[in-house]
């Protein structure tokens, strides 16, 4: 069970991401549109407005849990820094996926929405100067895609990218 502030289970290379200036200002931009106090503090329901300000549809679920993982101090509140470290995470998360999806494309030579995994190893080393994937990922994901049988779709490339913890 994870306790309020309890920000071990979160990816410090993911937090730790360097957004664009634009990034940044639509981040302060969303916050400050519900900070209607200016008490540089949000709720669960206005952080959920902010990130569906920024993108993001989350369920009230969601909310409470990432609330849960980011309040440092404990006071149920979210605090704009607490707010940007979020942020930054999905945008990250979002990132990789779009990424992902399209290294999945670049293998996808017939089309089909479908690649066999030893198509994975065919082009590991396009997808490593094409798509800055490390020689370690890259080896990661030569050993297990063949572990799984047949053919792989953009979710399972994805599910497989995750199993080896890509980095973004």
């Amino acid at each position: 069970m994870l306790s309020r502030g309890d920000s071990s289970r979160i990816n410090d290379k993911s937090k730790k991401r360097q957004l664009t200036r634009q990034k940044k200002l639509e981040i302060v931009e969303a916050f400050e549109i519900y900070n209607y106090n200016k008490s540089s503090t949000i709720d669960a329901e206005d952080m959920m407005r902010a990130m569906r300000t920024l993108g993001f549809d989350m369920t009230k679920e969601e909310i409470d849990e990432m609330i849960i993982k980011m309040d440092t101090n404990n006071n149920g509140i979210i605090e704009f820094h607490e707010f940007e470290d979020l942020v930054t995470i999905k945008i990250g998360e979002r990132d990789i996926k779009e990424k992902l999806k399209k290294a999945f494309n670049f293998i996808d030579k017939d089309k089909m929405k479908k690649i066999r995994a030893t198509d994975v190893e065919v082009y590991a080393e396009m997808l490593w100067h094409n798509f800055n994937f490390t020689i370690e990922e890259i080896s990661q994901m030569i050993v297990e895609a063949p572990k799984i049988n047949g053919v792989l779709d953009v979710n399972d490339f994805i599910s497989l990218m995750n199993k080896i913890e890509f980095r973004y």
